[in-house]
């Protein structure tokens, strides 16, 4: 099948960046960066009644129908996981069914991402304890995949310039 755009996908633990990093793409290479949490929480409001975990395969087809209206839009689309739900695998086979995907991989410290959550607007972000964000984490620790690109972006760099690393990573290799 013919791949109509590209997917660069942001993997990584809560509170690693992800966010600002695709915020950041977005504006220095023009392409279409969507939140996913406010996508996800919008599932959650739509559907209170429901348990959140049942939620994860009507969450993750919210997200993959707006990368593909997206897509429609802009021949590049940058979305954020941590990888960690049971669901992201599914997610990302049918992802690539139908998306060019790069797969990047975003770290930092433990301590640095728990952090980087306190600080978090919880208006695009769902609200989590410390203890849930270690939790999580320690899942996406587990998360395995074959990497085309992998940044640490541990606070000991620029924000802007690891995302410059990233836009130059993907221009290198014809990905963008």
């Amino acid at each position: 099948m013919m791949h109509r755009s590209h997917v660069i996908l942001l993997v990584g633990p809560k509170g690693s960046g992800k966010t600002t990093l695709g915020g950041l793409l977005e504006r220095e290479l023009g392409l279409t960066f969507l939140r996913v949490e406010p996508i996800y929480l919008r599932v959650l409001q739509d559907n209170p009644a429901v348990d959140p975990a049942s939620l994860e395969p009507v969450g993750f087809g919210a997200i993959l129908e707006e990368v593909n209206r997206s897509a429609e839009l802009r021949p590049v689309v940058c979305i954020e996981s941590t990888g960690a739900a049971g669901y992201f695998p599914e997610f990302l086979t049918q992802l690539q069914a139908r998306h060019r995907v790069t797969l990047v991989r975003v770290s930092a410290p433990a301590e640095t991402c728990v952090a980087r959550v306190r600080q978090r607007d919880s208006a695009n972000h769902i609200p989590v304890s410390d203890d849930r964000v270690r939790e999580i984490n320690r899942v996406v620790e587990g998360v395995s995949l074959p990497w085309d690109l992998e940044v640490d972006n541990s606070g000991g760099r620029a924000v802007e310039e690891v995302a410059r690393e990233i836009a130059l990573a993907l221009a290198e290799t014809g990905r963008s």
